[in-house]
């Protein structure tokens, strides 16, 4: 009997110690697959942290990008305005503005040219493109009752030459040396082959008075006192002419003040030129 009882202590025995180690194996399957349960979901947070902070450095990076692209914009915006005003022309500009003196001379080129008879002096040609503005012009002055006229147009090289000449050879009959003589044309005359008057978009405007007291042909500054003188600086712009050659530039132009001599620029140019005060060669 007492041998039963002890074999039946060691089967119990057995059996609690073999639940009890499989239970110990299930507790620590159970803690392993929670720690691979909270590094999962800690690696699942970092990679959502990384996420978010690629996330915020991507918008950060555009957020810099669009900043730098506006400051581009914005540069070139500015550099538009400043450069527009003076430099920028489009290709149907450059024949209006294209820019006649001794440093630019034209040598034989000749326009096409027509016979201009409203208000002109017999005989006086002009480039055919500018007779409807400088009609409009005239008779806009007409209306304003300034009774302008165009004393002289287009002059061909050979026609430049001779009034070049003429010039010279008065100078010298008033006492000059003939050196004297020509460097003192040339504050007044173009040398041949650099005048504006070659080139046809040029006339020397007066009022029909000043030319009949002036039977010479020698265009004074004291025009500039004048009703049709005050009139065309007023209002040629409108028109597209610039007085071509202004009181105190004749530093830049290389001509005397000239309140007599305008050249067609166009509408746009012409406003924009006499706004800013500036010669042709400034705004060229």
């Amino acid at each position: 009997m007492k041998k039963l009882y002890f074999v039946i202590f060691i089967l119990l025995t057995t059996l609690f110690l073999f639940y009890g180690c499989v239970e110990n194996i299930e507790n620590s399957s159970a803690v392993n697959n929670s720690e691979n349960a909270t590094s999962a979901v800690s690696n699942n947070n970092e990679h959502e942290t990384s996420a978010v902070n690629n996330d915020e450095n991507a918008v950060s990076t555009a957020s810099n990008n669009n900043e730098n692209s506006e400051k581009v914009s914005s540069a070139a915006e500015n550099s538009d305005v400043e450069d527009s005003f003076f430099n920028i022309f489009d290709d149907d500009d450059e024949w209006q503005l294209r820019l006649v003196n001794a440093e630019n001379p034209i040598d034989d080129y000749t326009p096409e040219v027509v016979n201009f008879t409203l208000f002109a002096r017999e005989g006086c040609l002009i480039d055919v493109r500018i007779k409807k503005p400088l009609e409009k012009l005239l008779r806009a002055a007409k209306k304003d009752d300034v009774e302008l006229l165009v004393y002289s147009g287009y002059r061909s090289f050979d026609r430049q030459v001779e009034v070049f000449n003429n010039n010279v050879q008065r100078l010298i009959n008033n006492g000059l040396y003939e050196e004297d003589a020509t460097n003192e044309t040339k504050k007044t005359i173009a040398i041949p082959g650099t005048s504006e008057h070659q080139y046809g978009l040029a006339v020397d405007l007066v009022n029909h008075d000043f030319a009949v007291t002036n039977p010479s042909g020698v265009l004074e500054e004291s025009f500039e006192n004048t009703k049709a003188a005050k009139w065309l600086m007023k209002n040629a712009p409108k028109y597209g002419f610039i007085l071509r050659y202004p009181k105190n530039k004749t530093h830049i132009t290389n001509i005397d003040y000239e309140p007599w001599h305008y050249r067609y620029v166009g509408v746009k140019h012409a406003k924009k030129i006499t706004e800013s005060g500036v010669t042709l060669e400034e705004y060229r």
